[in-house]
């Protein structure tokens, strides 16, 4: 069975769903999956890696682990 006679299958099913619980899981299954952004370098991130990279950075300043712009114009100075 090819890609697209599985999302007319599975859209079939889905529009037959009566139960808002079931729909909810899709909702959320989806929002989890969904490009939210992208890196510097284009690579997608889904809403969970996003929330991880922030707190990732989060979690770097709180430790100090950053680079003042004032550090960061004297260091480009000496490029």
């Amino acid at each position: 069975m090819n890609i697209e006679t599985r999302i007319i299958n599975l859209t079939q099913r889905i529009l037959k769903i009566r139960q808002e619980s079931i729909l909810d899981q899709f909702e959320n299954i989806l929002e989890k999956e969904e490009i939210v952004a992208y890196t510097t370098d284009g690579k997608p991130l889904t809403r969970n890696e996003y929330k991880a990279k922030i707190n990732l950075a989060k979690e770097k300043v709180e430790k100090g682990d950053y680079i003042t712009q004032e550090n960061l114009i004297q260091e480009a100075k000496q490029w």
